[in-house]
């Protein structure tokens, strides 16, 4: 799998899970591959409906924190999806 495939893997199967609760703004925010393990580590970010609003001139820690950042693990071999679970981020201060 190619990291392009992997990445449309990744926000299929956000949208897909996920799809209910109307997400908007998706982003990818990180690609990396375990040469370990064989999978593909995909971080997309992510607003809901009931985020607060981003402001036109809000500070890099304010759009921090108003995004969902999401880990998903993808096997490399079958393209199955592992896991999907919360990516804790720490901003840059």
């Amino acid at each position: 799998m190619e990291a392009k495939e992997a990445v449309k893997t990744a926000k299929t199967h956000i949208l897909d899970t996920l799809g209910a609760e109307s997400i908007i703004d998706t982003m990818l925010e990180e690609v990396k591959y375990d040469y370990d393990s064989d999978e593909w580590l995909i971080t997309i970010s992510f607003r809901r409906p009931w985020d607060p609003p981003m402001k036109p001139d809000a500070t890099p820690l304010e759009i921090f924190d108003s995004r969902t950042y999401k880990l998903v693990r993808i096997e490399d071999k079958t393209d199955r999806i592992l896991s999907l679970s919360d990516r804790i981020l720490h901003p840059v201060q």
